[in-house]
């Protein structure tokens, strides 16, 4: 192996490494803020979206939206479906692949926590009961009456869950 070849190979290494680095850095974002990206698996987010009764003009809403699967899923139902994102890996991954996937789901980059949901219909949220109860407020401040909100795994404090799939692990809530 030439001089060239190494030294191109120790780059290619080195440059590897440090974005393997950004990644990990990145994802403590969504760790801090949140929750750690873990995937909802199909069968929960069909049996999500069907709970929630998720249809055509619905304004949809993903807190902590990951790769994107959950908000994809509601577009393809017709829904104004946004998924909101801290990680700004998981963001670009999920807005590539709704620009070429022709997709009409939007993804922002931002905290839930300063994104304005005022017009949300349904609300998807998988995130860690500490972060249930410290949404539970913007929630309930500002969802309208009758908005549907799903929560993956976790309940929020205090709150009477509508529907419950436990094999999923969802929890239904109407706002009043």
């Amino acid at each position: 192996m030439s001089f060239e070849y190494f030294l191109l190979l120790q780059i290619i290494l080195m440059l590897a490494g440090a974005g393997a680095m950004l990644f990990l850095l990145l994802s403590t974002l969504s760790f801090l803020y949140g929750a750690p990206f873990v995937m909802t698996d199909r069968k929960a987010v069909d049996a999500a979206l069907k709970m929630a009764g998720v249809k055509k003009g619905d304004v949809f809403y993903d807190l902590g939206s990951g790769d994107g699967r959950v908000v994809f899923a509601a577009a393809a139902l017709g829904a104004k479906a946004t998924g909101v994102e801290i990680n700004p890996t998981l963001w670009m991954w999920s807005a590539c692949r709704s620009v070429l996937g022709k997709s009409r789901a939007n993804f922002i980059l931002a905290s839930f926590f300063d994104v304005n949901l005022r017009d949300a219909d349904v609300v998807f949220v998988y995130t860690w009961p500490k972060t249930n109860e410290k949404l539970q407020a913007k929630l309930e401040r500002e969802l309208k009456k009758g908005a549907r909100i799903i929560s993956h795994r976790f309940t929020f404090p205090g709150w009477k869950p509508v529907a419950t799939d436990d094999g999923q692990k969802l929890f239904l809530y109407i706002t009043g």
